[in-house]
């Protein structure tokens, strides 16, 4: 049951739906959520479930595909078997598969079943081909990640598209979820560069070297604070407010993080980058709710 537990990545999922829901219960109050089916909290729960479930199914695909790669990096990583991993990926991917397909006809718009397809079909090239190909494979895996809230923002387009202030908040904070997933995922290679060199992948950090590429990681951290700033420049006023006090937390801890990415240079160090990083996008949410 662990083994199982650990292969869905639980803490990321948990993620995924604090965002969603964040976002549900942030401007409904506000403003007219009216997207058909979505209206009702048991149906956008179901929009929250079928995101969780693409992701969960990525995750586990990503394993199946990393079996040997996972042996070398996570030596002591208890996992399912490849039959498990790719029964448990088709069973994940069939059911969130289904859940998009009964939201689609209850709004009235099947075409959007093309979000899920090729959001499921891009997790399993990435996985299977694109992951070992450096930054095209980060991307893809941050793009992801900033979906999660911009499929949200696409449900209820219609009614966040009349307010400016929402739309520029779901800018901000899709952008500041990229970034941080694209330095994530380039520290995170450079912890997993000994398996994935076994296995003749082309991260960023066999292709140019680990220095280099915690360099290139720490780019996009300072691109974070340059936008926290730039966006506390745009406020109409400086007080003592949760929300304000929050965006400064996540200023100084972003630099904080890009000096600590500049001086790793062990598995463990690039390790706690990870983890600061998850850290940091936590934070950003608790922002945004309060913004």
């Amino acid at each position: 049951m662990i083994n199982f537990i650990s292969h869905l990545r639980p803490i990321n999922l948990a993620l995924i739906a604090i965002t969603q829901f964040l976002i549900y219960f942030k401007f409904h109050p506000t403003i007219n959520l009216d997207s058909g089916a979505l209206n009702s909290v048991f149906h956008f729960s179901m929009l929250v479930m079928s995101t969780c479930l693409i992701a969960a199914s990525g995750n586990i695909i990503n394993d199946y595909f990393d079996f040997n790669i996972d042996s070398i990096n996570k030596p002591k990583k208890q996992k399912l078997s490849r039959k498990q991993l790719i029964n448990l990926y088709f069973i994940l991917i069939s059911l969130g598969f289904a859940i998009s397909l009964y939201l689609a006809f209850q709004m009235d718009k099947v075409h959007y079943m093309s979000i899920y397809i090729i959001a499921g079909l891009s997790l399993f090239l990435y996985s299977y081909s694109w992951k070992g190909k450096g930054l095209p494979g980060n991307f893809i895996v941050s793009l992801f990640s900033a979906g999660v809230l911009g499929i949200v923002w696409f449900a209820f387009s219609p009614s966040f598209n009349t307010n400016a202030e929402i739309s520029n908040i779901l800018i901000f904070m899709m952008g500041l979820i990229f970034l941080s997933s694209m330095a994530r995922e380039i520290v995170k290679d450079c912890q997993d560069i000994e398996g994935d060199r076994q296995q003749n992948l082309k991260t960023l950090p066999i292709s140019i070297g680990p220095e280099k590429a915690k360099f290139f990681a720490a780019q996009f951290v300072l691109a974070i604070i340059v936008s926290c700033i730039l966006w506390a420049s745009q406020l109409d006023s400086f007080q003592y407010s949760i929300s304000q006090i929050l965006l400064g937390v996540v200023t100084i801890l972003s630099l904080v993080i890009f000096i600590d990415i500049l001086s790793s240079k062990t598995t463990s160090s690039f390790k706690r980058n990870a983890t600061e990083l998850k850290i940091l996008m936590l934070i950003g949410l608790i922002y945004f709710y309060f913004a």
